[in-house]
């Protein structure tokens, strides 16, 4: 029978299976990627060799230099165990301040204000990436995701879960994320046009404004003309000044 799979919230419940310990892998100084060797070895499986025997011998093959020197002059405190030659290699080339402080930014993960979802969820990946060898199961990092995001970006996830995204297992989370950066893609092309339109309306409503404002300054001369005129003549009628006699208030 196929194991059900498990909520974030089911696999947030305290299990001893939650802190498997340190995963194998990690980077060291001078390019060296510990976690691209993993992957090379997976497709390796000679006679059905124990993978951890598999690596472990294979392992200085993808060294150069001095940590190459430093795995011979340390094998025999490995005791032929490949997860103490792992520990002891992030030990030696990936601090623990070091390894603190990228694994900080994966459990203290905070979305930017004027970051989308996707870019928020892209920015933790990048950090995921940074630190391989973080010890934290994907769970923990989406419901971190999750927690570090702002509450109007909880409230579009939940809605587009149709429910809770925390009730959704691992593998639901990732695509439902992946079909948020479709349709995102898709409105942020949808607003850059409806963007670029209303600047056009803009634009004209700007150039009227001005007209306007150009065809007012060109009629006050005149108007400021009539008045001296108006104020020059004697009406014929009354004798009063100001007007004239067609105009009279008194007729």
């Amino acid at each position: 029978m196929a194991t059900p799979r498990k909520t974030l919230r089911e696999d947030a419940a305290p299990s001893s299976n939650n802190f498997p310990g340190l995963d194998a892998q990690g980077e060291a100084e001078g390019g060296f990627e510990l976690r691209n060797f993993l992957e090379v070895c997976s497709t390796i499986n000679p006679n059905g060799t124990p993978i951890n025997t598999i690596r472990l011998k294979l392992f200085p093959f993808s060294l150069l230099g001095k940590v190459k020197e430093w795995f011979y002059t340390n094998k025999e405190s490995f005791e032929n165990t490949w997860q103490k030659c792992v520990d002891a290699f992030l030990t030696k080339f990936f601090p623990v301040g070091k390894t603190n402080t990228l694994r900080g930014q994966i459990t203290g993960f905070q979305q930017h204000g004027s970051e989308l979802v996707l870019e928020a969820w892209e920015r933790l990946q990048e950090y995921v990436t940074a630190c391989p060898h973080h010890g934290m199961e994907e769970w923990l990092i989406a419901q971190n995701f999750f927690h570090g995001l702002t509450r109007r970006s909880q409230e579009y996830l939940d809605a587009a879960a149709g429910g809770a995204f925390l009730a959704l297992d691992v593998p639901a989370t990732k695509a439902l994320i992946e079909k948020i950066a479709t349709h995102q893609s898709w409105t942020s092309e949808r607003h850059a046009s409806r963007t670029k339109g209303v600047h056009q309306i803009d634009s004209i409503d700007m150039l009227a404004a001005k007209m306007d404002l150009l065809l007012k300054k060109m009629e006050s001369p005149e108007k400021e003309m009539n008045q001296i005129i108006d104020a020059r003549m004697t009406c014929e009628t009354c004798g009063e000044s100001g007007h004239s006699g067609s105009s009279c208030p008194t007729t």
